[in-house]
């Protein structure tokens, strides 16, 4: 925390530049999510 402490409230210093989430990255479909919904979380064939 302390290496970082520069950068925690980075979205404070840019009101409207920076969301303050990280909302657009969380809704984004990840490939293994994919995967999971057509395998039907089954590994095998």
């Amino acid at each position: 925390m302390r290496r970082a402490r520069d950068q925690l409230l980075t979205f404070a210093a840019f009101p409207g530049r920076i969301e303050a989430r990280n909302n657009a990255r969380e809704r984004d479909p990840r490939p293994a999510v994919f995967r999971r919904k057509n395998t039907n979380g089954y590994g095998a064939m």
